[in-house]
């Protein structure tokens, strides 16, 4: 359940209007469903869709169960950067998501793996299974998948005990005139749309290092390696110094050279589960960001 207080800035406004707005993850109709089966309620009352907020006005909402997914496998192409009996690396492709969610039930990497390895181990979560980290849906890049429970177990200690490390390719708006730094700012959800993050000095811990490789004409070319594991990390903090990445449409703005945001997982190190050996995959810039990528260097 969740509970939203309304501001003077909201006044007046209707509460299906409203709602759409500050739960960015729900239809305005969604919410109009909801209303009518008394799933919302203003200071403890039913009302219509009609409704009019008022300042200090106490909303709760009561979300609906999500339907069943039947984790179905769909015959989905994967580019598999490596395998051996214990661990899987995918190079996920942008626009593909890595588990079933709200508004997307099917089509998800889970969906591609279970064709290619129908059983894959449990996850916490159900709708999970073999997934030990995830990447955005718009950024591509190297996932690791466990083949085993005792794979899964192993991957997941390693992420805890932050013995896996990612680097990550991302262009930024702007000039950045230091050679490296490092942010270290805490992330939370952000109040008013669940589904951005901020930073947030009461958030959970956040650190990540960036290094500049190259700047082309207002744009800075970096690479970035979280030291920790939270949603958004590299977007939230890069736009928090007024560098956000290139395309990316929820933390700043579209580029004309760029059909989605310009964040690329591109290396990624952590020890076999069984073995121990260190092991290090990388994969190249893919062509949806490369080509514009090259216009920009001037090839």
């Amino acid at each position: 359940m969740y509970s939203v207080s309304v501001t003077s800035d909201d006044d007046g406004l209707r509460i299906d209007r409203f709602l759409a707005d500050y739960f960015a993850e729900f239809s305005r109709s969604f919410i109009q469903k909801m209303i009518v089966n008394n799933d919302i309620l203003v200071n403890g009352s039913p009302v219509k869709a009609s409704y009019k907020v008022q300042e200090d006005d106490l909303i709760s909402i009561t979300e609906p169960a999500a339907e069943p997914s039947p984790l179905t496998p769909e015959d989905i192409p994967l580019d598999i950067v490596y395998e051996d009996d214990d661990v899987l690396a995918v190079n996920k492709q942008a626009g593909l998501p890595t588990h079933p969610a709200v508004g997307h039930r099917t089509h998800t990497l889970v969906n591609a793996l279970l064709w290619y390895l129908p059983n894959l181990p449990d996850a916490d979560t159900p709708e999970r299974p073999g997934i030990v980290h995830r990447l955005d849906m718009d950024t591509s890049g190297i996932i690791l998948v466990a083949k085993n429970s005792f794979a899964m177990a192993n991957l997941n200690a390693q992420f805890q005990e932050r013995t896996i490390h990612k680097k990550y390719w991302a262009l930024v708006f702007g000039g950045i005139k230091e050679p490296k730094f490092i942010i270290d700012r805490p992330i939370g959800r952000n109040p008013k749309n669940r589904q951005k993050m901020c930073i947030d000095m009461n958030g959970k811990e956040a650190k990540t290092t960036f290094e500049v490789l190259d700047i082309y004409d207002g744009l800075s070319f970096v690479e970035a390696s979280p030291h920790t594991g939270r949603t958004h990390q590299i977007r939230v903090h890069l736009a928090s110094i007024g560098h956000p990445i290139v395309s990316d449409e929820t933390y700043g703005k579209l580029h004309p050279l760029f059909p989605r945001q310009f964040l690329h997982a591109h290396e990624i190190s952590f020890k076999q589960p069984h073995t121990q050996k260190e092991i290090t995959l990388n994969t190249e810039l893919p062509d949806d960001l490369n080509e514009g990528f090259k216009k920009i260097k001037g090839e």
